[in-house]
């Protein structure tokens, strides 16, 4: 699986919902499609707090969605390398999934249980790691990203220590339907990119 690792250096306290404080070099774990995969976000999210201390690790996988990652979510966390401290973890899957489950029956009695799979995964490695669950968008899928934001509340009440990451339908979607914050309706633009990391930084209490 393709990573990312950005190296930072000092220490730092955080404090707020799901996070704890963390020493010297804490670690961001991103995973996600291709709106996390290779993007510039992460960086804007680190170089956001000063000092910069966070090391991040991003092993988001273009084109992935939420079932086909519980088939290989054991490999992408075998890719992570050992971490000494707990890390906070970013999560930022949905797009791929949104076209579906109008079509073939797919929908909450698929997709969640498929997210929770992942989620106890990641929980196996980390017991006691925050994880955020974003809620994503993308444009003509209003109503999909509408029903998919109450699957991840689901979520959320479900298991310990899981959070609402950021609420795509507000920030990134914004008052012209994602025209300044994407690309073509999906994938971050420049501007897109600040937005993302700027919310992120909301979410995390920075």
């Amino acid at each position: 699986m393709p990573s990312t690792v950005i190296a930072g250096s000092g220490t730092t306290t955080r404090s707020g919902v799901g996070t704890t404080t963390l020493g010297q070099r804490p670690w961001l774990l991103f995973f996600g499609d291709s709106k996390t995969a290779g993007k510039l976000w992460p960086d804007r999210l680190r170089e956001s707090v000063t000092p910069r201390p966070w090391t991040l690790l991003n092993q988001a996988v273009g084109g992935t969605n939420v079932l086909s990652v519980t088939s290989i979510i054991a490999t992408m966390l075998l890719a992570v390398p050992a971490i000494a401290e707990t890390p906070t973890i970013l999560l930022n899957w949905g797009v791929n999934d949104m076209g579906n489950y109008s079509t073939n029956g797919y929908g909450a009695a698929t997709w969640i249980p498929a997210y929770l799979v992942i989620l106890d995964a990641i929980r196996a490695r980390w017991a006691t790691a925050p994880i955020y669950v974003t809620k994503p968008w993308m444009r003509t899928m209003n109503v999909n990203a509408d029903f998919m934001a109450g699957w991840v509340d689901t979520l959320v009440a479900s298991r310990a220590n899981v959070f609402v990451g950021t609420d795509e339908r507000i920030y990134y979607k914004g008052s012209d339907d994602g025209a300044t914050n994407t690309l073509e309706g999906v994938h971050p633009s420049p501007a897109g990119e600040i937005a993302i990391a700027a919310a992120w930084k909301v979410v995390l209490g920075w």
